[in-house]
């Protein structure tokens, strides 16, 4: 039987996309652990040792899906009833963050200064700080701080497609978005 739009309700779309969110999550750790089901006589050491990158590349994942994760979640707090534009903007977020295992398999094989691989990685998650700053909306929440990441991925993505040697340290300038949205506040707040 399909719910009528009215029936929706904000607790089961936030159910949904915790389970979603934790497959995703999931879904990460997957290559590296097929990978270790084949040691054989190198050791551990040498597993680590030549997985270094891929391993890498999976806990900044993992870091980035939880901090969205969090941020969805206190999007939702705002959200009483979610209109089917709610509805379908989560759906993207939602294919971001589930899309996110993929190119980060690519980077974890890959030259760590790929243009195209460090795009497709920073450019999904660009989708998904798109996808919070327009739930943020919907939701009616203050958009600043939703911008100041979205900007910064952007930003991102254009250090890490047009200069390749910077790589995923294109993501660092996410570290001074938070300052500058406050400076921004403060001085708007005057």
């Amino acid at each position: 039987m399909i719910e009528e739009p009215h029936a929706r309700s904000t607790t089961r779309l936030v159910n949904f996309s915790d389970a979603v969110v934790a497959i995703a999550a999931t879904l990460l750790i997957l290559p590296l652990v097929e990978e270790a089901g084949s040691l054989g006589d190198n050791g551990v050491a040498a597993f680590l040792g030549d997985n270094a990158q891929r391993i890498l590349v999976f806990v900044l994942s993992f870091v980035v899906i939880s901090r969205f994760w969090l941020v969805h979640h206190g999007i939702f707090k705002n959200i009483d009833r979610p209109s089917g534009a709610v509805v379908w903007t989560n759906s993207l977020w939602l294919l971001s963050i589930v899309f996110l295992p993929f190119p980060t398999e690519i980077i974890g094989a890959a030259d760590s200064h790929d243009p195209v691989s460090n795009g497709l990685y920073v450019g999904t998650m660009l989708v998904t700080a798109l996808a919070e700053l327009a739930l943020a909306k919907l939701a009616g929440l203050p958009l600043l701080g939703y911008a100041g990441t979205a900007v910064g991925m952007a930003v991102a993505l254009v250090l890490a497609v047009f200069v390749p040697p910077i790589g995923l340290f294109a993501l660092l300038v996410l570290v001074v978005t938070a300052p500058v949205v406050r400076l921004v506040r403060r001085v708007t707040a005057r």
